[in-house]
């Protein structure tokens, strides 16, 4: 039997998911032609909580098939995996001596077959809608390697023009190149000193001598 809690989340839900963003969808509309080469994805999501707002969202995601992995006095991990290539964690920190929590979501795998299974796509969205509001910070990325017409520092300069992208910032050392900037392709944004930015692109070169590319938005929450 659903409880009153999860039927008006699920009412909430409705109403407020046609105005919400899906980062990860939209970063992977605008890296359409790369979708073959992409290693793997990933979507955070961050929000602070009171007590309250936690306690009726902890209950919520523990039915919807999370198991509990962990917990301390001022730590939980929550687990799920709705299929083979996709795993999800949330993450629930006690902050201060208050009565006040930081919820972290984090979704990594094939990202892709995501994007082209819309059931997966509009569980994990409803989900993501029920236990967090118009206050989370939202972002994603994706990685992958070089490969025959995708190799070099010349590659983020390419996609800079493809993609409109205004440079707002370029950092630049021997083997790593990472450009911020803003495209008005994406649709979250986040205000910077001067400007604003919703794309990071970073290419490093490892130890073996391959290159590894990173597209995040509006930032790169992932090691690159």
């Amino acid at each position: 039997m659903l409880n009153r809690w999860t039927v008006i989340l699920s009412i909430l839900n409705v109403l407020v998911s046609f105005s919400w963003v899906d980062p990860l969808h939209d970063l992977l509309i605008l890296t359409d032609d790369l979708h073959a080469h992409i290693e793997e994805g990933e979507r955070t999501i961050i929000e602070v909580l009171d007590y309250d707002a936690l306690k009726q969202t902890t209950d919520y995601i523990e039915t919807s098939g999370f198991k509990q992995r962990e917990v301390t006095v001022d730590h939980e991990l929550y687990e799920r995996e709705l299929t083979g290539f996709l795993k999800e964690t949330i993450e629930i920190e006690h902050l201060t001596s208050e009565q006040v929590f930081r919820m972290t979501y984090h979704l990594t795998g094939d990202v892709v077959k995501l994007f082209e299974h819309n059931r997966i796509r509009d569980e994990v969205n409803s989900f993501i809608g029920t236990i967090y509001t118009g206050a989370r910070r939202d972002y994603a990325c994706i990685s992958l390697p070089e490969y025959d017409t995708l190799s070099g520092r010349h590659t983020l300069e390419k996609w800079i023009d493809e993609w409109d992208i205004i440079v707002d910032q370029k950092l630049i050392e021997t083997d790593f190149f990472v450009v911020s900037g803003y495209t008005d392709r994406l649709q979250r944004e986040i205000p910077t000193e001067h400007n604003k930015m919703n794309i990071q692109l970073a290419s490093r070169i490892g130890a073996s001598g391959d290159t590894t590319f990173t597209i995040g938005t509006p930032i790169l929450t992932t090691e690159y």
